[in-house]
């Protein structure tokens, strides 16, 4: 026999496929449905309905929807102003132009693009300071000052920090640095 014979082969599938795609214009994401209820016009499928049913609609109402996403910050970036309270005379501006400014210097390739420290320089994420107490004033005057390898508190690190960071940063680079610097081990817990 052929399929347009018994009319649960193939032939009778392209009949109510063609049938459903005329409707499509007017139902939106019902053709959908109707040729997966086509499809099971013959009874060896109809043991799959539950699965594919409950398959199509799990496509369907997330493609009707737009994803949510949720951000989580990264270790290395500084808490918002809003929800830390900066020192006088600090903006959030300048906290993100002391980010820009150490990971375009010499800052990050000792302390780390992620400030969490490596062979050369100690975490700036922490609340461990070597040298200084951490304030953001005593943080300035190290990166203005630096320090020599007599200096060194710590056997740890390789190697001592050149006045400002050995590069030519002005006091307003080092201001917005010692900033950015000083809200990495100050991150809400």
């Amino acid at each position: 026999m052929r399929d347009g014979e018994t009319g649960r082969g193939h032939g009778a599938i392209e009949r109510n496929l063609n049938a459903s795609r005329t409707t499509s214009v007017a139902l939106g994401r019902a053709p959908a449905i109707i040729v997966v209820a086509c499809f099971f016009s013959s009874l060896e499928h109809m043991r799959l309905i539950p699965f594919v049913l409950l398959s199509t609609v799990t496509v369907l109402a997330a493609c009707s929807r737009p994803a949510v996403t949720t951000a989580t910050p990264s270790s290395s970036t500084p808490v918002a102003s809003s929800q830390l309270a900066l020192p006088e005379g600090v903006s959030a501006a300048m906290v993100s132009k002391g980010e820009s400014v150490f990971k375009t210097t010499s800052c990050y390739s000792c302390h780390g693009s992620d400030a969490k420290g490596t062979a050369r320089a100690p975490d700036l994420t922490d609340q461990e300071w070597i040298h200084i107490d951490g304030s953001l004033s005593a943080i300035a005057r190290l990166v203005t000052t630096g320090f020599t390898k007599a200096e060194m508190r710590s056997t740890r690190y390789q190697f001592a920090m050149n006045p400002r960071g050995g590069m030519n940063l002005t006091d307003e680079d080092i201001a917005a640095v010692s900033a950015y610097v000083w809200t990495l081990s100050r991150k809400a817990k």
